[in-house]
């Protein structure tokens, strides 16, 4: 219960039970001085989404380096790009050498049996069975036509297994009724 103020006494604070301006002084969570809590540190989400994007582009170059090697090699010295079969020529022997470069190339076995005379099936069946091993295969040459004949040298490199192979390849061909096919592979002579 709150009496009369007695003389001397009046309505209103007290000194020193309130801080300066009449109010009174607050307790709670916020320091002293100041009254705002401790800035918050920035956050770094920018950092994370500049860093995250970095990486994929890395791991994309990353994958398709080993994906298709290819692309970082230039032109070898000869103006030849290593995965692509030469250009042998305008005529049909010389379109067939360079089916039978690509065909290597792109690792088709069954492509290159199909390009076989009929009867070179046997002939041909040891090189055409190391296709996925190709790696480059590049004309030492033009295509050399006689009489229903041609032959064409191509150096070719072959990989399995960490081993790298290199050597001439002989390619024989046969014109049977107007049609040129493969009759032949072997290692060139030295």
């Amino acid at each position: 219960m709150t009496y009369p103020p007695q003389p001397g006494q009046s309505y209103g604070p007290r000194p020193g039970a309130y801080g300066q301006g009449g109010y009174p002084q607050q307790q709670g969570p916020f320091p002293p001085g100041g009254g705002y809590p401790p800035p918050r540190p920035p956050k770094k989400t920018g950092l994370w989404i500049g860093l995250t994007a970095g990486v994929l582009v890395v791991v994309a170059f990353l994958v398709t380096a080993f994906a298709a090697p290819g692309f970082l090699l230039g032109d070898d010295e000869n103006g030849t790009v290593a995965d692509r079969a030469p250009d042998a020529g305008d005529s049909p022997a010389a379109n067939l050498v360079d089916e039978i470069g690509r065909r290597f190339l792109a690792h088709d076995e069954n492509g290159l049996n199909q390009l076989a005379c009929s009867g070179a099936e046997v002939a041909i069946e040891g090189y055409t069975r190391e296709a996925e091993m190709y790696q480059a295969f590049t004309l030492n040459g033009p295509v050399q036509e006689t009489a229903g004949t041609a032959t064409a040298t191509a150096h070719v490199v072959l990989e399995a297994e960490g081993r790298r192979v290199e050597g001439d390849l002989v390619i024989s061909l046969a014109d049977e009724n107007g049609s040129w096919c493969l009759k032949d592979l072997e290692e060139a002579r030295k």
